[in-house]
């Protein structure tokens, strides 16, 4: 993981292509080529083909890399945009 968040993913809606056993997430963003991890939480249960909106005053920034399947895909959080 990255010490500090780094780039802000542009994208407003994801959608979960796929669960994880650990219950963490990957989903693609609203231009269908933004692939991302979102790590689960305690509140956490998400969903194949949820959708996920980026609430109003909320960003998404990549806090570090996940490799799966011979790919590499941003982990990410959301974080009050400034």
């Amino acid at each position: 993981m990255l010490k500090k968040p780094q780039t802000t993913i542009d994208t407003k809606t994801l959608e979960i292509t796929d669960v994880l056993d650990n219950g963490s997430a990957i989903a693609r963003g609203d231009d269908f080529r933004t692939e991302v991890l979102i790590l689960a939480k305690d509140s956490s249960a998400f969903f194949d083909h949820q959708k996920i909106k980026v609430p109003d005053g909320k960003c998404i920034k990549q806090i570090g890399t996940f490799k799966q399947y011979g790919k590499t895909i941003p982990v990410v959080d959301f974080f009050n945009e400034k």
